[in-house]
């Protein structure tokens, strides 16, 4: 058959062989885009184990431990991979009807990554030692006066001293370490030991190894896929987190290649990211705020110049100035802060003068506006991130229009919490407060959390706001806190207790041979190594269902 097919195509003439090669690449071709146009229509690509991710973060690792990670970003995203939560231990959990205690069972044949088992005597301990304050766990405030008793190696109760909405959170989040190698360690030396460099958890990963330069500075850490989880199987094989200095340096590192993806902080670094991306924008319970001080100038006791300022700040201007479109302008300090629940900012030059006018505050031919010979003038102190630098100075220009002088004052990030936030000692303070898992306003912007070690930072005080809130905190019907946090939220943009100005969002970039991380709302950054069993790099070909 072949030999008469060669016969044939010898006995054509030169044009005929030509039309007749062409006729056969023609149809070679078509079959093959049919066949293809078949496999594309009838299969989808299907994540599958394997790979290597090396992810790029800035800062270095301390304290790889549960106990202490809160305090430290790296270590809190290091913990997520290695260490699992009582979310995803728990076979069940049950609210009491006190609504104050939590019968929890844990999963069977669970293991740490040394394949010992995982029981309620680890979960106890880990309790115990947050509570015990030799360790100085920054955990220690959320699990104080809590109860804890072991019913069995797969069953606990706990109970809190009052009922508290957002407990479940805490409990969910909650990481054990293992009891058997911690138990003969002093309590006061538990920081010390090496086993917050070289950590064994129970999590979707295991702790490999660590390269360190000659001056202690760690460049880089190796995690392995723990084939034993109890969770859901994760398809990337090898994690290896490297660690830089600065951000420059990382962006310098994912342009090269060296590392697949990293968050990005400064907006300015993302316009310099050089190769193919994938931009993810998430949105994280965090914001932004001038907050007034009026125990440090007597000025802002009366309450109305702080509505001037808000009046004459223009969000939306400052927001797309200082990160284009990654960030939302917000009108308040209550999440979420989106678009659609945070409106348009209320920004009026002319009725920022006009309420000004109002209350005795006369221009002069400085610019500067003075009533009974005081000048209308303000110290701002701002917390040392270039963002915010920018942004103190986009607000001196804006305020300089109705007639407010102030002078920007760069504190010192050492010491910030000691010598600012503790002592209170600011006019006007350009800061950032962040909720995380719990969406508790308490200590922001309840009127007892006025003075250290509360947080409310605006010196904020109304009686309606905190019955809102203890509302809020003890109320475990989930849409009936959200109208609570509503109605917060509108007494809040009436009295203009600060000037809120944006939340950012969390961005993460990363090549393009990242799938699968596909969430659009974090509640804190290292959450998206929660999701890290969604995370894939290879795929294969698979028969549609």
């Amino acid at each position: 058959m072949l030999r008469a097919i060669i016969n044939l195509f010898l006995s054509f003439s030169r044009k005929e062989r030509i039309a007749f090669i062409a006729a056969f690449f023609v149809l070679v071709i078509s079959s093959f885009l049919l066949l293809s146009s078949v496999i594309q229509q009838n299969t989808i690509l299907s994540p599958v184990e394997g790979g290597e991710y090396v992810e790029g973060i800035v800062g270095q690792p301390t304290l790889i431990n549960p106990l202490f990670a809160e305090s430290n970003a790296v270590d809190s995203d290091l913990t997520q991979l290695i260490f699992a939560d009582i979310d995803a231990i728990s076979e069940k959990i049950t609210l009491g009807a006190d609504k104050r205690s939590f019968a929890i069972r844990i999963k069977g044949d669970i293991t740490w990554h040394d394949n010992r088992p995982l029981t309620t005597d680890d979960i106890i301990f880990t309790i115990k030692l947050i509570q015990d304050p030799a360790v100085a766990s920054p955990l220690a405030p959320l699990w104080k006066g809590v109860q804890v008793e072991r019913i069995s190696e797969r069953e606990l109760s706990i109970t809190t001293p009052a009922t508290y909405s957002f407990f479940e959170n805490t409990l969910l989040s909650l990481q054990p370490i293992p009891k058997h190698m911690f138990e003969s360690i002093p309590a006061a030396n538990i920081r010390l030991s090496d086993y917050n460099r070289e950590p064994m958890g129970s999590g979707p990963y295991t702790f490999e190894s660590f390269e360190k330069r000659r001056d202690g500075f760690v460049t880089q850490m190796t995690l392995k896929r723990n084939g034993h989880y109890f969770g859901p199987k994760t398809y990337i094989n090898t994690i290896m987190v490297r660690f830089y200095q600065n951000e420059p340096d990382a962006v310098k590192a994912l342009n090269g290649g060296d590392i697949d993806g990293m968050a990005i902080v400064e907006p300015k670094h993302f316009d310099k990211v050089s190769i193919p991306y994938r931009a993810r924008k998430l949105a994280l319970p965090r914001y932004y705020a001038v907050f007034p001080n009026p125990y440090a100038n007597e000025t802002l006791q009366a309450g109305s110049v702080q509505k001037a300022l808000s009046l004459a700040t223009d969000n939306a201007a400052i927001t797309k100035a200082v990160f284009g479109d990654n960030a939302v302008a917000i009108s308040s300090p209550i999440p979420p802060f989106t678009e659609e629940v945070q409106g348009m900012p209320e920004y009026s030059l002319e009725r920022a003068n006009a309420w000004l006018e109002e209350n005795g505050w006369a221009m002069t031919n400085s610019g500067v506006r003075q009533k009974d010979g005081k000048k209308l003038e303000f110290v701002l102190t701002v917390y040392p991130t270039p963002f915010l630098q920018e942004t103190a100075k986009l607000l001196q220009e804006q305020w300089k229009a109705a007639g407010i002088d102030i002078r920007i004052h760069n504190a010192s990030m050492a010491d910030f919490s000691t010598a600012v936030i503790k002592p209170r000692d600011y006019e006007l303070l350009l800061f950032g407060n962040t909720y995380g898992k719990n969406l508790d306003p308490f200590s922001f912007w309840d009127s007892s959390q006025k003075l250290d070690p509360g947080l409310n930072l605006a010196i904020y005080g109304n009686k309606d706001v905190d019955k809102l809130i203890d509302y809020i905190r003890t109320d475990f019907d989930a849409s009936s806190r959200e109208n609570g946090l509503d109605q917060m939220r509108d007494i809040i943009i009436q009295d203009k207790p600060a000037v809120f100005l944006y939340s950012p969002y969390y961005l993460y970039v990363s090549n393009k041979s990242l799938k699968g991380f596909e969430t659009t709302t974090l509640s804190v950054p290292s959450d998206r190594f929660g999701m890290i069993d969604t995370w894939f790099i290879k795929t294969v070909r698979t028969l549609k269902k």
